[in-house]
């Protein structure tokens, strides 16, 4: 099969029949024409620490905060945790780890090393703009969240609402039943007055 027909097909791959110049086997990516083992080799040797700081002062940058993290402090910062995510304590390799900001940037958080931790992706992702404290909250009852829906229950109880102090809450978003019920008839009062 010829690249175009192995396009058609939807391969990733194809082989050319030749070695690459440093002489690895005919398989090359079709998107790039670059030889697989050559992409691997470049990638494995492309540390992401370098690029988590200039990625994290850029962003410190575009919303006018100050304060700098250097590769350095990500280093040292990766050996104080020993590896592990912050939040779940996975172990998180030094290619595959995210800065995190406790207090996000969005939310006034600083760029310093009193601010950042390391993360795992999935964690980080899952943080999204909440403090570290409240994303330890929300771990926390993330377990009967899951068993809630696995009922098929459109609520769960366990984590008392900082707000109004009760103990139930919807599956989807999160939201304190009372309070959900208080903003219901806030906005219906605002619409008849309107």
């Amino acid at each position: 099969m010829n690249i175009l027909q192995e396009v058609v097909v939807g391969e990733k791959f194809y082989f050319s029949g030749k070695p690459c110049k440093k002489g690895h086997d005919g398989k090359r990516y079709i998107s790039e024409n670059r030889c697989v083992e050559c992409r691997l080799i470049q990638d494995k040797s492309r540390k992401h620490y370098r690029h988590a700081a200039r990625d994290a002062n850029r962003r410190a940058e575009k919303l006018g905060l100050t304060g700098r993290i250097t590769r350095e402090d990500i280093l040292q910062m990766l050996d104080l945790c020993n590896n592990q995510c912050y939040y779940c304590e996975d172990h998180v390799d030094q290619d595959f780890f995210e800065i995190d900001h406790a207090i996000p940037m969005i939310r006034g958080g600083r760029n310093d090393l009193t601010n950042v931790v390391i993360a795992c992706r999935s964690c980080n992702e899952r943080k999204r703009h909440k403090t570290a404290e409240e994303f330890m909250i929300w771990l926390s009852f993330e377990p009967a969240r899951e068993l809630a829906v696995a009922e098929g229950r459109n609520k769960f109880t366990g984590v008392t609402c900082s707000v109004c102090g009760g103990d139930t809450r919807y599956v989807k978003g999160w939201q304190c039943v009372k309070c959900a019920a208080a903003a219901w008839i806030q906005w219906n009062e605002y619409k008849k007055a309107s």
